[in-house]
Order: C-alpha cells, then structure tokens, then sequence
C-alpha cells in the first residue's frame, strides 16, 4: 500500500511518502521553495515526493487527511500540558480507513517518540516505527513515527 503524510500550516511544511511500511520519500517544501520555515501547503514536496516514488496520486491507498490549523497553538512551549497533541492524535483515527498507516511528524525539540506513543495508542493506533529526518540544527532533529490504525 502507498501512503502519503502532510504536515503545514504550523512550521516547516513537508510530505512523506511510505510503500508497503517502508519510506519512499520525505521532503520538507523550504528545500523547493528556498523560503526558510515554509508553512505553506506543501505542493511541490508532495510533487516530489510522488516523482521520488514513481507514483501517481491515483496509486495512494488512502487520501491524505490532516487538521486544519486554527493557530491556537504553534510549539511545544505553547502546549505545555501536551493537550493539542492529544487532541489531535485522538482524532486522527476518525480519517482513515481501518488498518490504515499514517506517518505522523515530530521533532526532539522539547519532545521524543517516547512521549507521543501512549497518545497515539489512546487515540486507538499503534506504533510501528520511528524513522529520523532532517536535522534542525542545536537541539535536535525532525523524526516520524511509523503508526498503524486499525
């Protein structure tokens, strides 16, 4: 099956491509815009990511789906309870189709997979994985966590 991740609207807007469990391809849009921190909606890093894999929109299993953001919050420091997350992974479910996989997109600033796995077993998936991305200079790194959501 061919999944494709998105995140935008937040800070640094990428897609993610995953065939079969494994990542074909992950592409953060400020690398084809040239505009640090994009937040835009990621188009050409989810063009790149489907020439990256050979693949058509046609070809995903499941649509992509993600929450509209409404600004209220933006960083970790601004979620200090960590209830926007769990708020988000709680609904994440209610969009895909069941025994879909969703690679979902955070970073070591602040945080680690450690933290997000129980809120995404509460919102009813499981962890498959965690992969490294990009580095994000002093602090840390961006990682995606591989989950599945039966």
């Amino acid at each position: 099956m061919l999944s494709l991740g998105i995140s935008y609207q937040m800070h640094d807007s990428a897609a993610c491509l995953v065939r079969d469990g494994r990542i074909v391809a992950a592409v953060a849009e400020e690398r084809l815009s040239r505009i640090k921190h994009d937040a835009a909606f990621p188009v050409r890093a989810i063009l790149e990511c489907l020439r990256l894999g050979d693949a058509r929109p046609d070809d995903l299993g499941n649509p992509p789906h993600f929450a509209t953001w409404r600004g209220d919050s933006k960083l970790r420091h601004e979620d200090v309870g960590w209830d926007l997350h769990r708020k988000f992974y709680s609904g994440v479910k209610s969009h895909l189709k069941p025994g879909a996989s969703a690679v979902l997109q955070e970073n070591q600033l602040g945080s680690s997979p450690d933290i997000f796995e129980p809120m995404i077993r509460g919102g009813g998936g499981t962890v498959i994985g965690t992969m490294p991305g990009s580095d994000l200079g002093p602090g840390g790194r961006i990682y995606y966590l591989h989950s599945r959501w039966d």
